[in-house]
């Protein structure tokens, strides 16, 4: 919308709640052309390698979106500490092996255009992505994102205690320094 027709950013966020009933406000909205503009053009700036070198390599990003119901996950992988998208495709298959063909290409392009190595990851907690980063990256360290760890550890508790969640999840808060 932004390139194709030109839109505004407040013409964009109009069109998408009209259109697809998605509310998005002003901030959400230019962080994500900014990384849109950022992943598309492909040149890396040299801020974002010097960064990425001095972290000893990539913090992989994987995050499987489904922004339409109804339509397939886009998958989207970045570095975490520069948010540098790396790799994004729309999977018609939430399978194993199409994972595994999306994190093959993010890895090689890691490898090729900044050669740098994964030095860990970060995804939600779906199966399939578990099982296709063992496939791929077998010894890079792995953990699942604070949202989906809590979701995947507190489901249970959060069903008996609304109450106990929300007390665990503050305490846990407190433990920031860990």
């Amino acid at each position: 919308m932004r390139w194709k027709e030109k839109l505004t950013y407040e013409e964009i966020i109009a069109k998408m709640e009209e259109k697809f009933g998605i509310v998005l406000n002003l901030a959400t909205t230019e962080r994500m052309l900014k990384l849109y503009e950022i992943g598309c053009s492909e040149k890396y700036r040299s801020e974002y390698v010097e960064k990425i070198k001095s972290n000893d390599g990539i913090l992989l990003t994987i995050d499987g979106m489904k922004p339409l119901k109804g339509n397939p996950r886009l998958y989207a992988s970045y570095d975490y500490f520069t948010e540098l998208p790396l790799h994004s495709k729309r999977l018609t298959s939430e399978s194993t092996k199409s994972i595994v063909n999306f994190i093959n290409t993010a890895k090689q392009r890691i490898a090729s255009e900044l050669g740098v190595d994964i030095i860990g990851i970060i995804s939600d907690a779906l199966p399939a992505e578990r099982k296709a980063i063992e496939i791929v990256l077998p010894d890079v360290p792995y953990c699942l994102c604070h949202y989906h760890f809590y979701k995947f550890v507190f489901g249970a508790p959060k069903k008996l205690n609304n109450n106990l969640m929300s007390q665990s999840l503050k305490f846990l808060g407190n433990l920031y320094y860990l």
